[in-house]
């Protein structure tokens, strides 16, 4: 037996006090953790990166380009936050940022970075619902609370203490603006009767920011090429 293999025998015995706590924390059975949590975890990034990159092909493949070189400071926290992502929904956003940062056109910031990292799966989600209804007017309408609700409401079920969280973080991110709803935008008695069907306090808006707007287009892959 090799000192590398007595190393780790060693090392799975230490552990094994804290197997239970560790598959909390995991959310996985002990039958995945192979007793060496570090070798683990390795095992399941590499999993997520290949399929993040597998993605970024994908995307590059059907989109018909050939890509570009990316700066490091935008290639490598691409590619550190893709591989650690566990939902596929933002995956697929880190993919899509990649490509974009290595298409011919456009221009991917280094900020959008930043946010899609400080985004949960439901924070992007609300704010792909709430530009949407902005762009079924215009894109700088005002959305009010009650209509996020009812379109959120049809996709799963949200509170209206949960849906001020996703807007508070979204609105911190520069990416929607939270706005007064009275002076002229809507109608009082459309107010009045969502402030009693909702609870919601009838005198807050929201508006997608143009940050917001670019940053929704730079997590999705480019068209094809032409």
């Amino acid at each position: 037996m090799t000192p590398e293999e007595l190393v780790k025998i060693g090392a799975s015995e230490a552990l094994k006090p804290y197997n239970e706590l560790m598959q909390k924390l995991l959310g996985r059975p002990a039958a995945e953790l192979g007793g060496i949590w570090g070798d683990s975890l390795a095992v399941y990034r590499f999993k997520r990166r290949l399929r993040h990159l597998k993605r970024v092909q994908e995307m590059i493949s059907d989109a018909g380009f050939e890509p570009q070189a990316v700066p490091l400071k935008l290639l490598v926290p691409i590619l550190q936050n893709g591989s650690l992502e566990e939902d596929d929904t933002l995956q697929d956003k880190w993919a899509a940022l990649l490509v974009n940062a290595a298409h011919d056109e456009g221009e991917t910031l280094a900020i959008f970075v930043n946010i899609l990292s400080q985004l949960s799966g439901r924070d992007a989600r609300v704010l792909e619902i709430i530009a949407k209804l902005a762009r079924s007017f215009s894109p700088m309408s005002l959305v009010s609370l009650g209509k996020i609700i009812e379109e959120i409401g049809a996709e799963f079920p949200i509170t209206q203490d949960r849906l001020s969280e996703h807007v508070d973080n979204l609105s911190a991110l520069g990416l929607i603006e939270l706005v007064e709803a009275d002076g002229g935008y809507r109608k009082r008695e459309e107010l009045e009767m969502e402030k009693i069907k909702y609870g919601l306090l009838p005198i807050l808006g929201v508006r997608v920011q143009m940050l917001g707007y670019r940053f929704l287009a730079a997590c999705q892959p480019p068209k094809k090429t032409t």
